[in-house]
């Protein structure tokens, strides 16, 4: 016997929704870094020196990222 396939968890797919509306920002994992981006080519993220990462803007400002940069935000 086949069940139809009927979404169980709604409220997961309203905070999918919710996350994909909040803005991405790319951030420089090195010691010194201070500032998030929004553009992943941006002259500032030329400097990093390790890793450079893709998260959500709010993300960014919880961990320590908590200034936009000036050349492209």
């Amino acid at each position: 016997m086949l069940l139809p396939l009927v979404p169980m968890c709604t409220e997961a797919s309203t905070s999918v929704s919710a996350a994909k509306a909040e803005k991405t920002v790319y951030v420089c994992t090195g010691p010194n870094a201070k500032r998030y981006h929004y553009s992943k080519k941006c002259s500032g993220l030329g400097r990093c020196s390790c890793e450079i990462k893709k998260m959500s803007k709010a993300q960014a400002i919880k961990n320590g990222w908590s200034t936009g940069c000036q050349k492209c935000t």
